[in-house]
């Protein structure tokens, strides 16, 4: 090993406070009612939100809400950066 930790395989979704997704909350990204769906079932203040996904203009109307999103590209290693992002946040 050269000294670097290992990534992990998955994501440690038993660690993350919320899920949504789309299909079950019945709004699409990026109208904004998806993002205020989140911030009403959480009661999460926007800036303590970070958001992933890989499309530009879901994580601009993000942004724009104040939230912190990255956008991740699903070419490389989506789990990888992620979780680099969740490290980052200290969330890991």
């Amino acid at each position: 090993m050269n000294g670097e930790a290992a990534q992990p395989k998955s994501l440690p979704l038993h660690r993350l406070h919320y899920h949504f997704a789309s299909h079950r909350i019945g709004v699409m990204k990026p109208d904004p009612k998806a993002y205020e769906h989140v911030e009403r079932s959480s009661g999460t203040t926007p800036e303590s939100i970070l958001f992933f996904d890989d499309d530009a203009g879901n994580c601009g109307a993000a942004q724009q809400r104040g939230w912190q999103a990255k956008q991740i590209d699903p070419s490389g290693d989506p789990v990888g950066q992620m979780c680099g992002h969740l490290e980052r946040y200290g969330t890991l």
